[in-house]
């Protein structure tokens, strides 16, 4: 309730209080009076003046009253304990009369629940609790009744509060009502009610957080469902505790956990920042508040919008960065934003500072189309194709052309665009951005220039990964498009060793030093090869590796990765090349030079030469921008040179560049690290060969410097992945003997706890039958029979479970077996237990595998064991074993002629316990089959059935060679 409200409702009362004193003074005095009259019954003429003095105080009182009454601004009835009214003021008499219920008099007299009824029948809906609520205080149920309702006057709607009060506390002698017209305060609180609904319904579907709030931010009214989204906390969770809003804050942002509202109270804020959610993640915040005034100008709420500018400040930063490196670099930035109408006229061009470069004032090209600006002409289309795509109102790509700016240079521009279109559909013009490609166009001529020389320099080096088995086989590439480059196929070269591609010559090592390193497990680096194609072209690979192992700690293979060094080596050739035509054409230097920085450029590769004897050192370019040092101020020297490089690194560095001195050898190749100024680290990989004259003294050193930070990242994650592999492969092997464990107490439990009730029953049963076997008869005999047999098959079951998990637990014993020779002796020793059976066996000859002998019997036992188990009912079995070939993999079978089985639930065969039978028909346990899938899996096998009802089952399986 508002506060205008509150002080109506403070006013209501006193006015109550202020008639119920008149009243109670009003019958004190008719008490008094009328005990003083029969005090003096007999006396006439006392009598008279008594009933005159109580007339004149009676009407006294009804005169202040009548004034007190209409005094009041409230329309006002005092009704007696019956619900009659008694009195009204002046403003009941005009209400009622506008009101039109109690016309043509005032209502004095009339039941007030008459009143009520005339108003229902005019379909209030208010009257019948309004009557209610009177009976309530007129009773003494209630001290109080109160109501809002609106009332239709001829013109306009307006709203009253009704209040009923009882005349007296103690005792129930009638009720004060009175009708306050409330319409402005109501149409200020609708009003408020309507915009905060409305801002709700608004708030429930935008991605941003809206919020309503007091002033001091001690209760929550509202905030929008993506609260949850951004903060990671429910809604509920802020509305039951608002202090959270300030507890997910930043430590350094915490000066936002109050909202301070302005003196005029009429002010608008913002401000940004740092958030930290449950799990950790840190997101900026851009709030904006809101100072919400109730009707009297006061500050009523704060509302306010919070929008997650996380992404926005991140990009901020990259392109903050990405801006300062690109500037360093080339000292202009190259995109922009434009904007055009429907006439492709420019409306904004919103760029870069450096923008102005373009022009003296950019904005003097607004109002200008594309094709008016000034020294423009198309390049990848004409301008009547350009404009064709305009008026079409379809995007456009790419589109290149030049302008001479004011300063007389050429510039070049590549534009993208997009159709902008208002709500209705209608079209409105174009925006896009605008690139600077001058860089790029220039770069791709020069290129063009020098392509005929440095032809072989312009293929981009790639880098792929591998994998090796213990064999040193091929058994995966994962790699980008180097494979295409090369010309084949590189899951053709799957299953093949390095020497035994096609095309390939060592480079680094012989093939013997490299197979030596393999067979002893070492990791090995930058293994350089040379690989002809097979279209005649040479490309040259540089691989290093590292050997793998299994849980077991045996050797499992290698892994590694290889580089494309073909753009270096032939930069290599290219800087020697290059010296003999400085030493041959002097004439020719600066341009070669110019070729070789461009190569240099495109290869990432930099050169550098030192003399010896004057210790001067030469740099190139791109030996510059590796060392990301500024060619018109550093000077190269060797001690400049070291104290770039990293701490830890130069001591070894300079070691081996004095030892490369001390005798003629081959490259020196080093790697190293880079200190650079702003923290960063960068490997380098330094190659170089030192000149010796005639009496072996050294006297020049020419080498190379390769930036190989991203190489080193890739080796880096491979070792971090080698690192997983074996914490998980040790989580893994932990787990497994935490199972094997269980196992093993799980068969000291089947071994002693199970098998020796069993023997007890099977015992005891014996006895029964031999000491009182003449006492029971013969269905007591037979029940005797039945649970001996029922404990020998509960034996059996238990013997079978603890071959199961033997077979789970045994070590598996490779060997090469005689399958064939093997099967025959399953069958001889099943024709020996039964030799009445006729049973035809057939036998694949010559079948050999590489397996564990034991376990590859026990899974011939169950194999032909169940086909000779469940042909029993054939008059002529037939039983086959053999092999075949299926997807180019060996298979064996077992295949007979007896129940089969249905192939709806040949999933469930290899399940313990699963039977497709009954015990009645043919007798087992149901673990055999389970028994043999565990043992072709362990051999890394697989194991299936087909079988038709009535029509024999095949049991195939697979044995990897």
């Amino acid at each position: 309730m508002s506060q205008q409200s509150a002080q109506l409702l403070e006013v209501t009362a006193e006015i109550s209080a202020l008639i119920e004193t008149l009243v109670q003074t009003e019958h004190r005095l008719a008490e008094l009076t009328a005990g003083e009259v029969d005090t003096v019954a007999n006396h006439q003429g006392r009598t008279l003046m008594l009933r005159r003095s109580q007339d004149a105080l009676r009407d006294s009182e009804t005169v202040k009253l009548a004034a007190i009454l209409n005094a009041l601004p409230a329309n006002i009835a005092v009704l007696d304990a019956h619900g009659v009214i008694v009195a009204v003021n002046e403003s009941w008499r005009n209400f009622a009369a506008s009101n039109g219920l109690l016309c043509p008099h005032d209502g004095v007299g009339m039941n007030y629940f008459d009143v009520c009824d005339v108003i229902y029948a005019k379909e209030a809906g208010e009257a019948i609790p309004v009557a209610a609520g009177i009976r309530s205080v007129l009773s003494g149920r209630s001290q109080r009744f109160s109501i809002e309702y609106p009332c239709h006057f001829p013109l306009v709607q307006r709203w009253f509060l009704m209040t009923v009060t009882p005349l007296s506390e103690d005792r129930a002698n009638g009720a004060v009502v009175m009708h306050l017209d409330v319409t402005a305060e109501r149409q200020s609180v609708n009003a408020l009610e309507t915009s905060e609904l409305r801002f709700r319904q608004m708030a429930d579907h935008i991605s941003d957080v809206f919020f309503l709030q007091n002033l001091d931010g001690t209760e929550i009214y509202y905030v929008s469902p993506a609260y949850e989204h951004i903060w990671g906390r429910s809604c509920e969770s802020l509305y039951a505790n608002p202090r959270s809003w300030a507890d997910a804050l930043h430590p350094d942002d915490l000066q936002y956990a109050i909202t301070q509202v302005s003196e005029d109270g009429n002010a608008e804020f913002g401000h940004e920042y740092r958030i930290i959610r449950p799990d950790g993640e840190i997101r900026w915040i851009h709030v904006r508040e809101f100072v919400i005034l109730d009707a009297a100008g006061e500050p009523y709420r704060i509302a306010g919008v919070c929008t997650d500018i996380t992404q926005r400040k991140l990009a901020t930063d990259e392109l903050r960065t990405s801006e300062a490196r690109f500037r360093s670099l080339t000292g202009l930035s190259s995109d922009w934003y434009w904007e055009q109408d429907q006439e492709h006229r420019f409306t904004a061009l919103n760029g870069r500072e450096n923008d102005r470069s373009w022009d003296k004032d950019r904005f003097m090209l607004i109002g200008l189309r594309r094709w008016k600006l000034p020294g423009a002409a198309p390049i990848s289309q004409s301008w009547e194709q350009h404009k064709a795509v305009l008026d079409a109102h379809k995007p456009f790509r790419n589109f290149e052309y030049q302008r001479i700016i004011g300063n007389g240079m050429l510039k070049h521009v590549s534009a993208n665009g997009e159709p902008v279109f208002d709500a209705d559909g209608s079209f409105t013009g174009y925006r896009g951005v605008g690139t600077d490609i001058t860089e790029r166009k220039l770069a791709s001529l020069e290129l063009r220039e020098s392509e005929s020389r440095f032809r072989s320099l312009t293929e981009l080096s790639s880098d792929w990964y591998w994998e090796q088995d213990e064999e040193y086989r091929y058994v995966g590439f994962s790699g980008g498009e180097s494979s295409i480059k090369w010309g084949s196929d590189q899951r053709a070269l799957l299953g093949m060793r390095r020497w035994e591609l096609t095309g390939i010559t060592p480079l680094s090592d012989s093939w013997d030093q490299h197979r030596a390193l393999l067979d002893a497990r070492k990791p090995f680096r930058n293994f350089e090869y040379q690989h002809v194609l097979e279209n005649g072209s040479i490309r040259y690979v540089s691989a290093s590796g590292e050997p793998t192992f299994d849980a077991d700690g045996r050797f499992s293979g290698y892994r590694g990765v290889a580089t494309d060094i073909t753009e270096r080596k032939r930069a290599e050739e290219a800087l020697r090349a290059s010296e003999l035509q400085q030493r041959q054409l002097a004439g020719e230097l600066d341009i070669e030079r110019s070729r070789l920085v461009a190569a240099q450029r495109l290869a990432k590769v930099g050169s550098w030469e030192t003399d010896v004897a004057t210790k001067a050192i030469i740099w190139s370019e791109e030996t510059y921008r590796i060392f990301e040092t500024d060619l018109a101020t550093f000077r190269p020297t060797h001690d400049a040179f070291l104290a770039i490089v990293h701490p830890e690194d130069r001591a070894r560095v300079n070691e081996a560049f004095v030892q490369s001195l001390m005798a003629p050898a081959a490259y020196k190749i080093v790697q190293h690290r880079l200190m650079l100024p702003d923290g960063r680290i960068k490997f380098v990989e330094e190659r170089w060969r030192v000149r010796f004259d005639e009496q072996a003294h050294p006297v020049k050193v020419i080498g190379t410097s390769q930036d190989v930070t991203e190489r080193m990242r890739v080796e880096e994650e491979i070792r971090s992945l080698n690192a997983d592999l074996e914490r998980r492969v040790e989580e893994r092997t932990a787990e497994l003997e935490a199972a094997n464990h269980e196992l093993e107490a799980f068969d000291y439990s089947v071994a002693h706890d199970l098998r020796a009730p069993l023997r007890h029953i099977e015992g005891f049963s014996t006895m029964l039958v031999e000491d009182y076997g003449d006492k029971l008869d013969a269905r007591g005999r037979e029940y005797l029979e039945k649970l001996k047999g029922a404990g020998k098959r509960m034996e059996l079951l238990v013997g079978d479970l603890l071959a199961l998990s033997l077979v789970s637990r045994s070590e598996l014993n490779r060997s090469d077996v005689d399958v064939s020779a093997l099967a025959q002796l399953v069958f001889a020793s099943l024709h020996e237990a039964e030799p009445t059976r006729e049973v035809e066996s057939v036998i694949g000859p010559s079948l050999r595998v590489n397996a564990d002998l034991g376990l590859l019997r026990i899974v011939l036992e169950n194999l032909i064991g169940n086909a000779w188990k469940f042909t029993g009912k054939q008059p002529v079995a037939r039983i086959e074993f053999g092999c075949l070939l299926r997807d180019n993999v060996p298979t064996f079978f077992v295949r007979d002629n007896g129940a089969g089985f249905d192939r709806a639930y040949a999933d469930r065969l290899f399940a313990p316990f699963q039977r497709l039978h009954a015990q009645c028909e043919f007798k087992g346990t149901g673990i055999g089959l389970a028994t043999v899938s565990r043992i072709i899996t362990r051999h890394g096998g697989k194991v299936w059935a087909e079988g038709i009802v009535d029509h024999g089952a095949t049991f195939h399986f697979t044995l990897p060679l």
